[in-house]
């Protein structure tokens, strides 16, 4: 005895679902979709548990039933093969390669459901089952109709249709096959086959399209041939681009020179750059000839140069050149707007503008105050004329008349 033959007569305690609906299918001379139907009315899913069987043997419960409170892999089973086994007797590899089905019912269990039991199911019959499926599979095969390919994707092209991009010439076969994604071989294999127009529905749509388009004169065709050229701007007019087939043709092209010259786009391009050129060489003279005009312009009276009159940084033994301080002071007291209404001297403007030049009292305020007030005459009064004198930057002759 080998020391893995209890773990196999364990797993011959377990059928497939495939093989269960089989055995079904075989006693009972039903078709595949009505077994199915019958296990979803009568909700299979919620009364038996599928187990996975791994490489080595190992029966594993899915857990399906507690976590969902119904089986996952009945559920999806069933609900795949109501659309995948139309007339068909047995399930089989071929017609059922898309669909998950390696897992497994204890056969005790399926005897213990009601509407199961009401079958009167056989499993010693199992064999004999799947001899049948086997027989009925070889008869298929030779009249069995097959597509290596689903549907094309145009920006995806499939292999099939990337060997037609090396063709120079294309039958109408061949574009049709271009655009379903389908070989020539396989399309006049099976052109004559009953299922034909069920399987190679899309290739039939685009012939019927071509032909169509040589008849109204909107594809050129010589003696069934298409030039390569012509079928890429075809398709590309109708709106069919294949990558890497006729999307070049979505880049619009450079403009070409005619005899050496440029044509009248670049030529019109290239008068607009000189005169944006022209324009900012003009702007850089404006903005030159601004920058030389403020650098001549003497600073605004009414902008304080604070820094030629911070008394508190300075040396308290130094003293400023008393006539700029003078001027300065003399200019903001008699503004224009202020002159007029000035009567009699005004010592709380002349204190307000004396701090603004951190003018401190001492004096040096009081000899820029005399010449600021109004109420002395400038000319008759000996003491501000001495005074003046004194300052020999403003000492003329003027002080003499009168």
């Amino acid at each position: 005895m080998g020391i893995l033959d209890k773990h196999r007569l364990e797993r011959k305690k377990y059928i497939s679902i495939a093989d269960f609906i089989n055995l079904i299918a075989f006693i009972k001379g039903e078709m595949v979709t009505d077994i199915i139907s019958y296990f979803v009315i009568n909700d299979l899913e919620k009364n038996i548990t599928s187990y996975n069987i791994d490489l080595h043997g190992r029966i594993l419960d899915s857990g399906h039933i507690e976590n969902y409170g119904f089986d996952l892999n009945t559920r999806l089973f069933l609900e795949e093969g109501s659309c995948t086994f139309f007339f068909e007797l047995y399930i089989t590899y071929l017609n059922s390669n898309k669909i998950k089905k390696d897992f497994y019912y204890l056969k005790d269990e399926l005897n213990s459901i009601e509407f199961i039991k009401e079958l009167n199911l056989d499993f010693n019959l199992q064999a004999q089952a799947n001899k049948a499926v086997s027989k009925w599979n070889n008869e298929q095969k030779e009249d069995r109709i097959y597509r290596a390919s689903e549907k094309a994707d145009f920006n995806k092209p499939n292999d099939h249709q990337l060997g037609f991009f090396k063709q120079d010439e294309f039958s109408i076969t061949d574009a049709a096959c271009l655009l379903a994604g389908v070989d020539c071989s396989s399309v006049i294999h099976y052109q004559n086959h009953p299922e034909f127009t069920q399987v190679y529905y899309d290739y039939i749509s685009y012939k019927l399209m071509i032909e169509l388009a040589i008849d109204n004169d909107e594809l050129y065709c010589i003696n069934g041939t298409i030039a390569k050229i012509v079928l890429q701007k075809y398709l590309f007019s109708i709106g069919y681009i294949v990558k890497g087939f006729n999307d070049w043709l979505t880049i619009e092209p450079a403009k070409y020179l005619v005899d050496n010259k440029p044509s009248d786009q670049f030529e019109a391009s290239h008068n607009e750059l000189k005169e944006a050129k022209a324009k900012i060489n003009e702007l850089r003279n404006e903005l030159a000839q601004a920058k030389a005009e403020l650098a001549d312009k003497p600073a605004d009276d009414n902008i304080k140069q604070d820094h030629l009159h911070n008394w508190q940084a300075m040396d308290k033994n130094q003293y400023p050149p008393e006539l700029h301080l003078a001027i300065e002071i003399w200019k903001e007291y008699y503004q224009v707007d202020a002159i007029k209404r000035i009567s009699q001297f005004d010592a709380g403007r002349f204190n307000r503008i004396a701090n603004e030049f951190n003018l401190s009292k001492g004096n040096l305020k009081s000899r820029i105050r005399s010449l600021l007030t109004p109420l002395e005459s400038k000319l008759k009064s000996p003491s501000l004329i001495e005074n003046l004198k004194e300052i020999d930057i403003i000492h003329t002759d003027k002080l003499e008349q009168n």
